[in-house]
């Protein structure tokens, strides 16, 4: 996953939108300069150089975690929607809000099983995946991907099955 260049990418095309949209309100304007994006994530609590914000958004420099998420605050966006610039955006975006696992995920039937609250979330993960599983069996009649498919089934319920265990254990 190629997330930091994505990132950089996404960050400076935001900036020079807002840049842009300021710009056609008034043309003698400092919003948005990388000095004003600085002076913006100080006041949300994040302090920072202005010449740190110019690398950041060259790809100079990796964006932490913390920067990412305080930067989405001062542009106003989610905080995925910096991540549109990825590979599979998608794939991205479905593993961070808990749809789905990334393919490099070892332990699929774990990610399933944590326990998510909040709007996004509403129900089980494992009966999702559970769901999920019994459309794309039943939109084919291939009876290797059938096999496939229950195999996945039994993993993923054994996953869940360890998961309430341990923490009715625990």
């Amino acid at each position: 996953m190629k997330v930091d260049a994505a990132l950089a990418t996404a960050v400076d095309d935001q900036v020079n939108r807002r840049r842009k949209d300021a710009l056609a309100v008034d043309p003698r304007t400092r919003n948005w300069t990388t000095r004003d994006v600085a002076r913006r994530l100080t006041a949300v609590g994040y302090p920072i150089a202005h010449p740190q914000v110019h690398r950041m958004r060259t790809g100079e420099r990796k964006i932490s975690v913390s920067e990412w998420l305080h930067i989405a605050l001062v542009l106003s966006v989610p905080p995925v929607a910096l991540l549109r610039e990825c590979e599979d955006p998608d794939v991205v975006v479905d593993w961070i809000v808990g749809r789905t696992p990334l393919a490099s995920v070892e332990e699929p039937w774990l990610y399933y099983a944590t326990p998510l609250r909040g709007s996004e979330m509403k129900g089980s993960e494992f009966g999702r995946m559970l769901r999920r599983l019994a459309d794309e069996y039943d939109s084919t009649d291939d009876p290797r991907t059938h096999i496939s498919i229950g195999l996945s089934v039994i993993g993923v319920a054994s996953g869940a099955l360890r998961a309430v265990t341990r923490t009715q254990e625990g």
